[in-house]
């Protein structure tokens, strides 16, 4: 897997979460959770990425000082986009990336109940492969009115807890007016979520599936990066909804 540019989420390929990419084990299983754990083995469809999403993802906090160091040295230059060697320019080029800086590596979803009924199974683990992968929402819930929760993990915690770590959203549905309230983050909108998801602990996100608020909401990709034993480490998972592609930007249906 690797990066053919530096828009490209690339090496993610296959399509949506079908029954032929998982299974349930219920072997398996955290002592605390005896619901189905989802193994999905195939990975989902290679999407771009606006680069300034990719500096927030690869650059830690010593790379920014290294970087500041340097622009004080040459004069106040313009931005590299090299991300570990992988090329230089303007933040508006499409520069040849490498891997050489990261690996891909595995996440783990949890989707949880606040009301019965509104999964269709109360606590839904999914297990994602390398690089992550895709969840089809429409298989998961029910259309019942109600709310449920989602929580990411990765090295066997929550996702914000890890070291230097790294949470964005690139919404990929479109935001909409229902009612009085305006809903989702609209087309092509980077969100930075690592305090966030931090302040909301060990509930996550909190969805409800009311008139469809959830998949206009998570409706795109979830960016994960962190450190781990010295090597950044880079996840993603992707929220679609096979029942409603009107709900999504164009390039999403």
């Amino acid at each position: 897997m690797g990066f053919k540019s530096k828009w490209l989420f690339a090496g993610l390929c296959l399509p949506l979460l079908a029954a032929s990419g998982c299974s349930k084990d219920e072997h398996t299983h955290e002592a605390h959770y005896d619901g189905p754990t989802m193994r999905v083995r195939e990975q989902g469809a290679d999407f771009l990425i606006p680069s300034m999403a990719w500096d927030l993802l690869l650059t830690s906090p010593a790379d920014k000082a290294k970087a500041a160091e340097k622009a004080k040295g040459s004069g106040g230059g313009e931005h590299g986009g090299g991300h570990g060697g992988g090329g230089e320019g303007g933040a508006g080029e499409d520069t040849a990336m490498t891997t050489s800086s990261f690996v891909y590596a595995p996440v783990t979803v949890i989707l949880k109940e606040k009301n019965p009924g509104v999964l269709k199974e109360r606590e839904i683990h999914f297990e994602m492969p390398e690089g992550g992968s895709e969840i089809d929402l429409a298989k998961w819930v029910t259309g019942q009115p109600g709310t449920f929760h989602v929580r990411f993990e990765y090295e066997g915690q929550q996702a914000e807890k890890i070291e230097d770590a790294k949470i964005l959203f690139y919404s990929r549905a479109k935001k909409r007016r229902v009612g009085d309230d305006i809903v989702g983050a609209g087309c092509q909108k980077v969100l930075e979520l690592t305090k966030y998801l931090g302040a909301q602990g060990e509930a996550g996100l909190t969805l409800n599936t009311t008139r469809n608020f959830h998949t206009t909401v998570i409706g795109g990709h979830f960016l994960f990066s962190w450190m781990k034993d010295g090597m950044r480490k880079v996840s993603r998972v992707t929220f679609l909804d096979s029942s409603n592609p009107a709900l999504f930007c164009e390039s999403e249906k």
